[in-house]
């Protein structure tokens, strides 16, 4: 359910949510997909936390691949030097309900 048009893994995403919810119906299903995959408690229950550890990149892909079985997106920033995870994107289909794997095209 992308807002907006941008580059992600050098591809770019595609914008199809706009034309589809308005503001609270988006709003709305963005909250029940989170409820439904839960990633922070997914990472936690695998010993991995918002904290300053190193955590392999590999392995938090991993961890969300097989507990949603969909292929994340991630989004690294620096901060004082130091790369951090900054985003973790899973796609959903037009409709908003059920997600999918990141679109090859």
């Amino acid at each position: 359910m992308a807002t907006h048009s941008g580059v992600m893994n050098g591809k770019s995403t595609k914008t199809c949510s706009l034309s589809r919810f308005d503001q609270l119906s988006y709003f709305e299903a963005a909250l029940k997909l989170k409820n439904k995959v839960d990633i922070l408690l997914r990472l936690n229950k695998r010993n991995i936390f918002p904290d300053n550890d190193r955590y392999s990149s590999r392995r938090i892909f991993q961890i969300i691949r097989r507990e949603v079985s969909y292929k994340p997106a991630m989004q690294c920033n620096t901060k004082s030097g130091k790369q951090q995870l900054y985003q973790i994107h899973i796609c959903v289909n037009k409709q908003g309900k059920e997600f999918i794997d990141q679109s090859s095209d």
